[in-house]
């Protein structure tokens, strides 16, 4: 029996070779190695075949690309509001950025509306408006009954604004 590291020549059950040292018992260097290969390449095998189940059978399932299984967008009433604007006086309300639907009434001559921050143009004075309106930025709804000279009348007014398209 000859040694597994020098070569040298080992007495018969020999457990150390009397020359270097070196076990004989212990598995060598590069079989240990290949063992530390095989594990590496078992574990990397696992990860890609973790990621190939994720992409294929997850994956789709978090993109949901069929509408009817989406969650819903509702619309939400963020304004309901009744009371009497005397001549001259406003209302207002911030609002974040979003789409917005108006229902405006109003008595005797009627109300105006600004929405200060959206892509809507201010309304003359009314008595019933119905409309929508993008806010790109956070902004306010100011609903005013216009003065005439102190003399107008009070408008009893209702402002109903939902907002469109909320999770």
């Amino acid at each position: 029996m000859h040694c597994v590291k020098c070569g040298s020549t080992l007495p018969d059950g020999a457990d150390f070779c009397p020359g270097c040292g070196k076990s004989q018992n212990a598995p060598s260097s590069p079989a240990r190695g290949v063992v530390f290969f095989l594990i590496g390449v078992a574990i990397v095998g696992v990860f890609v075949i973790a990621i190939i189940v994720g992409v294929t059978q997850v994956g789709p399932a978090l993109v949901n690309r069929d509408p009817a299984s989406r969650p819903a967008l509702m619309d939400r009433v963020v304004v309901n509001w009744h009371g009497l604007l005397k001549d001259g006086e406003s209302m207002s309300w911030q609002l974040p950025a979003g789409t917005y639907r108006l229902e405006l009434t109003a008595s005797d001559d009627g109300d105006s509306v600004e929405w200060i921050g959206g892509n809507c143009p201010a309304t003359q004075a009314m008595r019933s408006l119905a409309t929508t309106c993008e806010m790109p930025r956070d902004g306010q709804l100011v609903v005013r009954n216009p003065t005439t000279f102190g003399l107008g009348a009070a408008s009893m007014t209702t402002v109903k604004l939902t907002r469109v398209g909320v999770l």
